[in-house]
């Protein structure tokens, strides 16, 4: 069971570390990146040693680090306080893409960002549920939910959906009636989204 975040109060990483307690059986890692809040990378230690450590805990790891984690992992928890909005992280992309369970916090644009694969949970005892009722599951469970994952991330996939936002933009940039009194910036823009283009072919 996997987490990488930013450490921040707003992450609620201690719902992570307290779902790995009531998890013996599971190994949980909470990959932690240090940010301008920086007591509470201390709060997650400590709190993880008031626990007896039952989260590996990474600090400031390598991105090839976490993606190794990421891919040897069953299920990705991603934990946000409730009240704050969601924004389609990229973490949760990340770990579609190699193949997760993804555990999503409850709402509308989760469930958007998730599609067809993973699932919504409410609060800590549905973790903790969800994560008991996975330890028996077969092989084949296991790779329908990383087939789901996959075909998930396909579809998330920057080409996909980066290009039909980069059309509408070129469309826009080259529509004007004197190119000669082009602005810098749709100069620029037009410079570089002609490179993307060509680069994402």
């Amino acid at each position: 069971v996997v987490r990488a975040t930013p450490a921040r109060r707003v992450k609620e990483l201690e719902l992570f570390i307290r779902a790995a307690t009531r998890c013996p059986d599971h190994r949980f890692v909470l990959a932690a990146g240090t940010t301008a809040e920086r007591g509470c990378i201390e709060r997650v230690k400590d709190l993880n040693k008031a626990y007896g450590e039952p989260v590996d805990l990474r600090i400031d790891v390598a991105h090839e680090e976490i993606a190794a984690v990421m891919r040897r992992a069953g299920t990705y928890i991603y934990t946000m306080s409730p009240s704050e909005d969601y924004s389609m992280p990229i973490s949760v992309s990340e770990a579609l893409g190699a193949g997760c369970r993804v555990l999503n916090r409850a709402g509308e644009n989760a469930r958007l960002h998730l599609g067809g694969a993973g699932v919504l949970y409410h609060d800590e005892d549905e973790v903790v549920q969800l994560i008991k009722d996975s330890l028996h599951w077969s092989e084949s469970q296991w790779n329908r939910e990383k087939v789901k994952a996959l075909v998930r991330a396909e579809e998330l996939a920057s080409p996909r959906v980066l290009q039909p936002i980069l059309d509408d933009w070129l469309s826009i940039a080259e529509s004007a009636t004197r190119p000669q009194r082009m602005s810098k910036f749709r100069r620029f823009f037009l410079q570089k989204a002609s490179w993307w283009r060509g680069a994402s072919k």
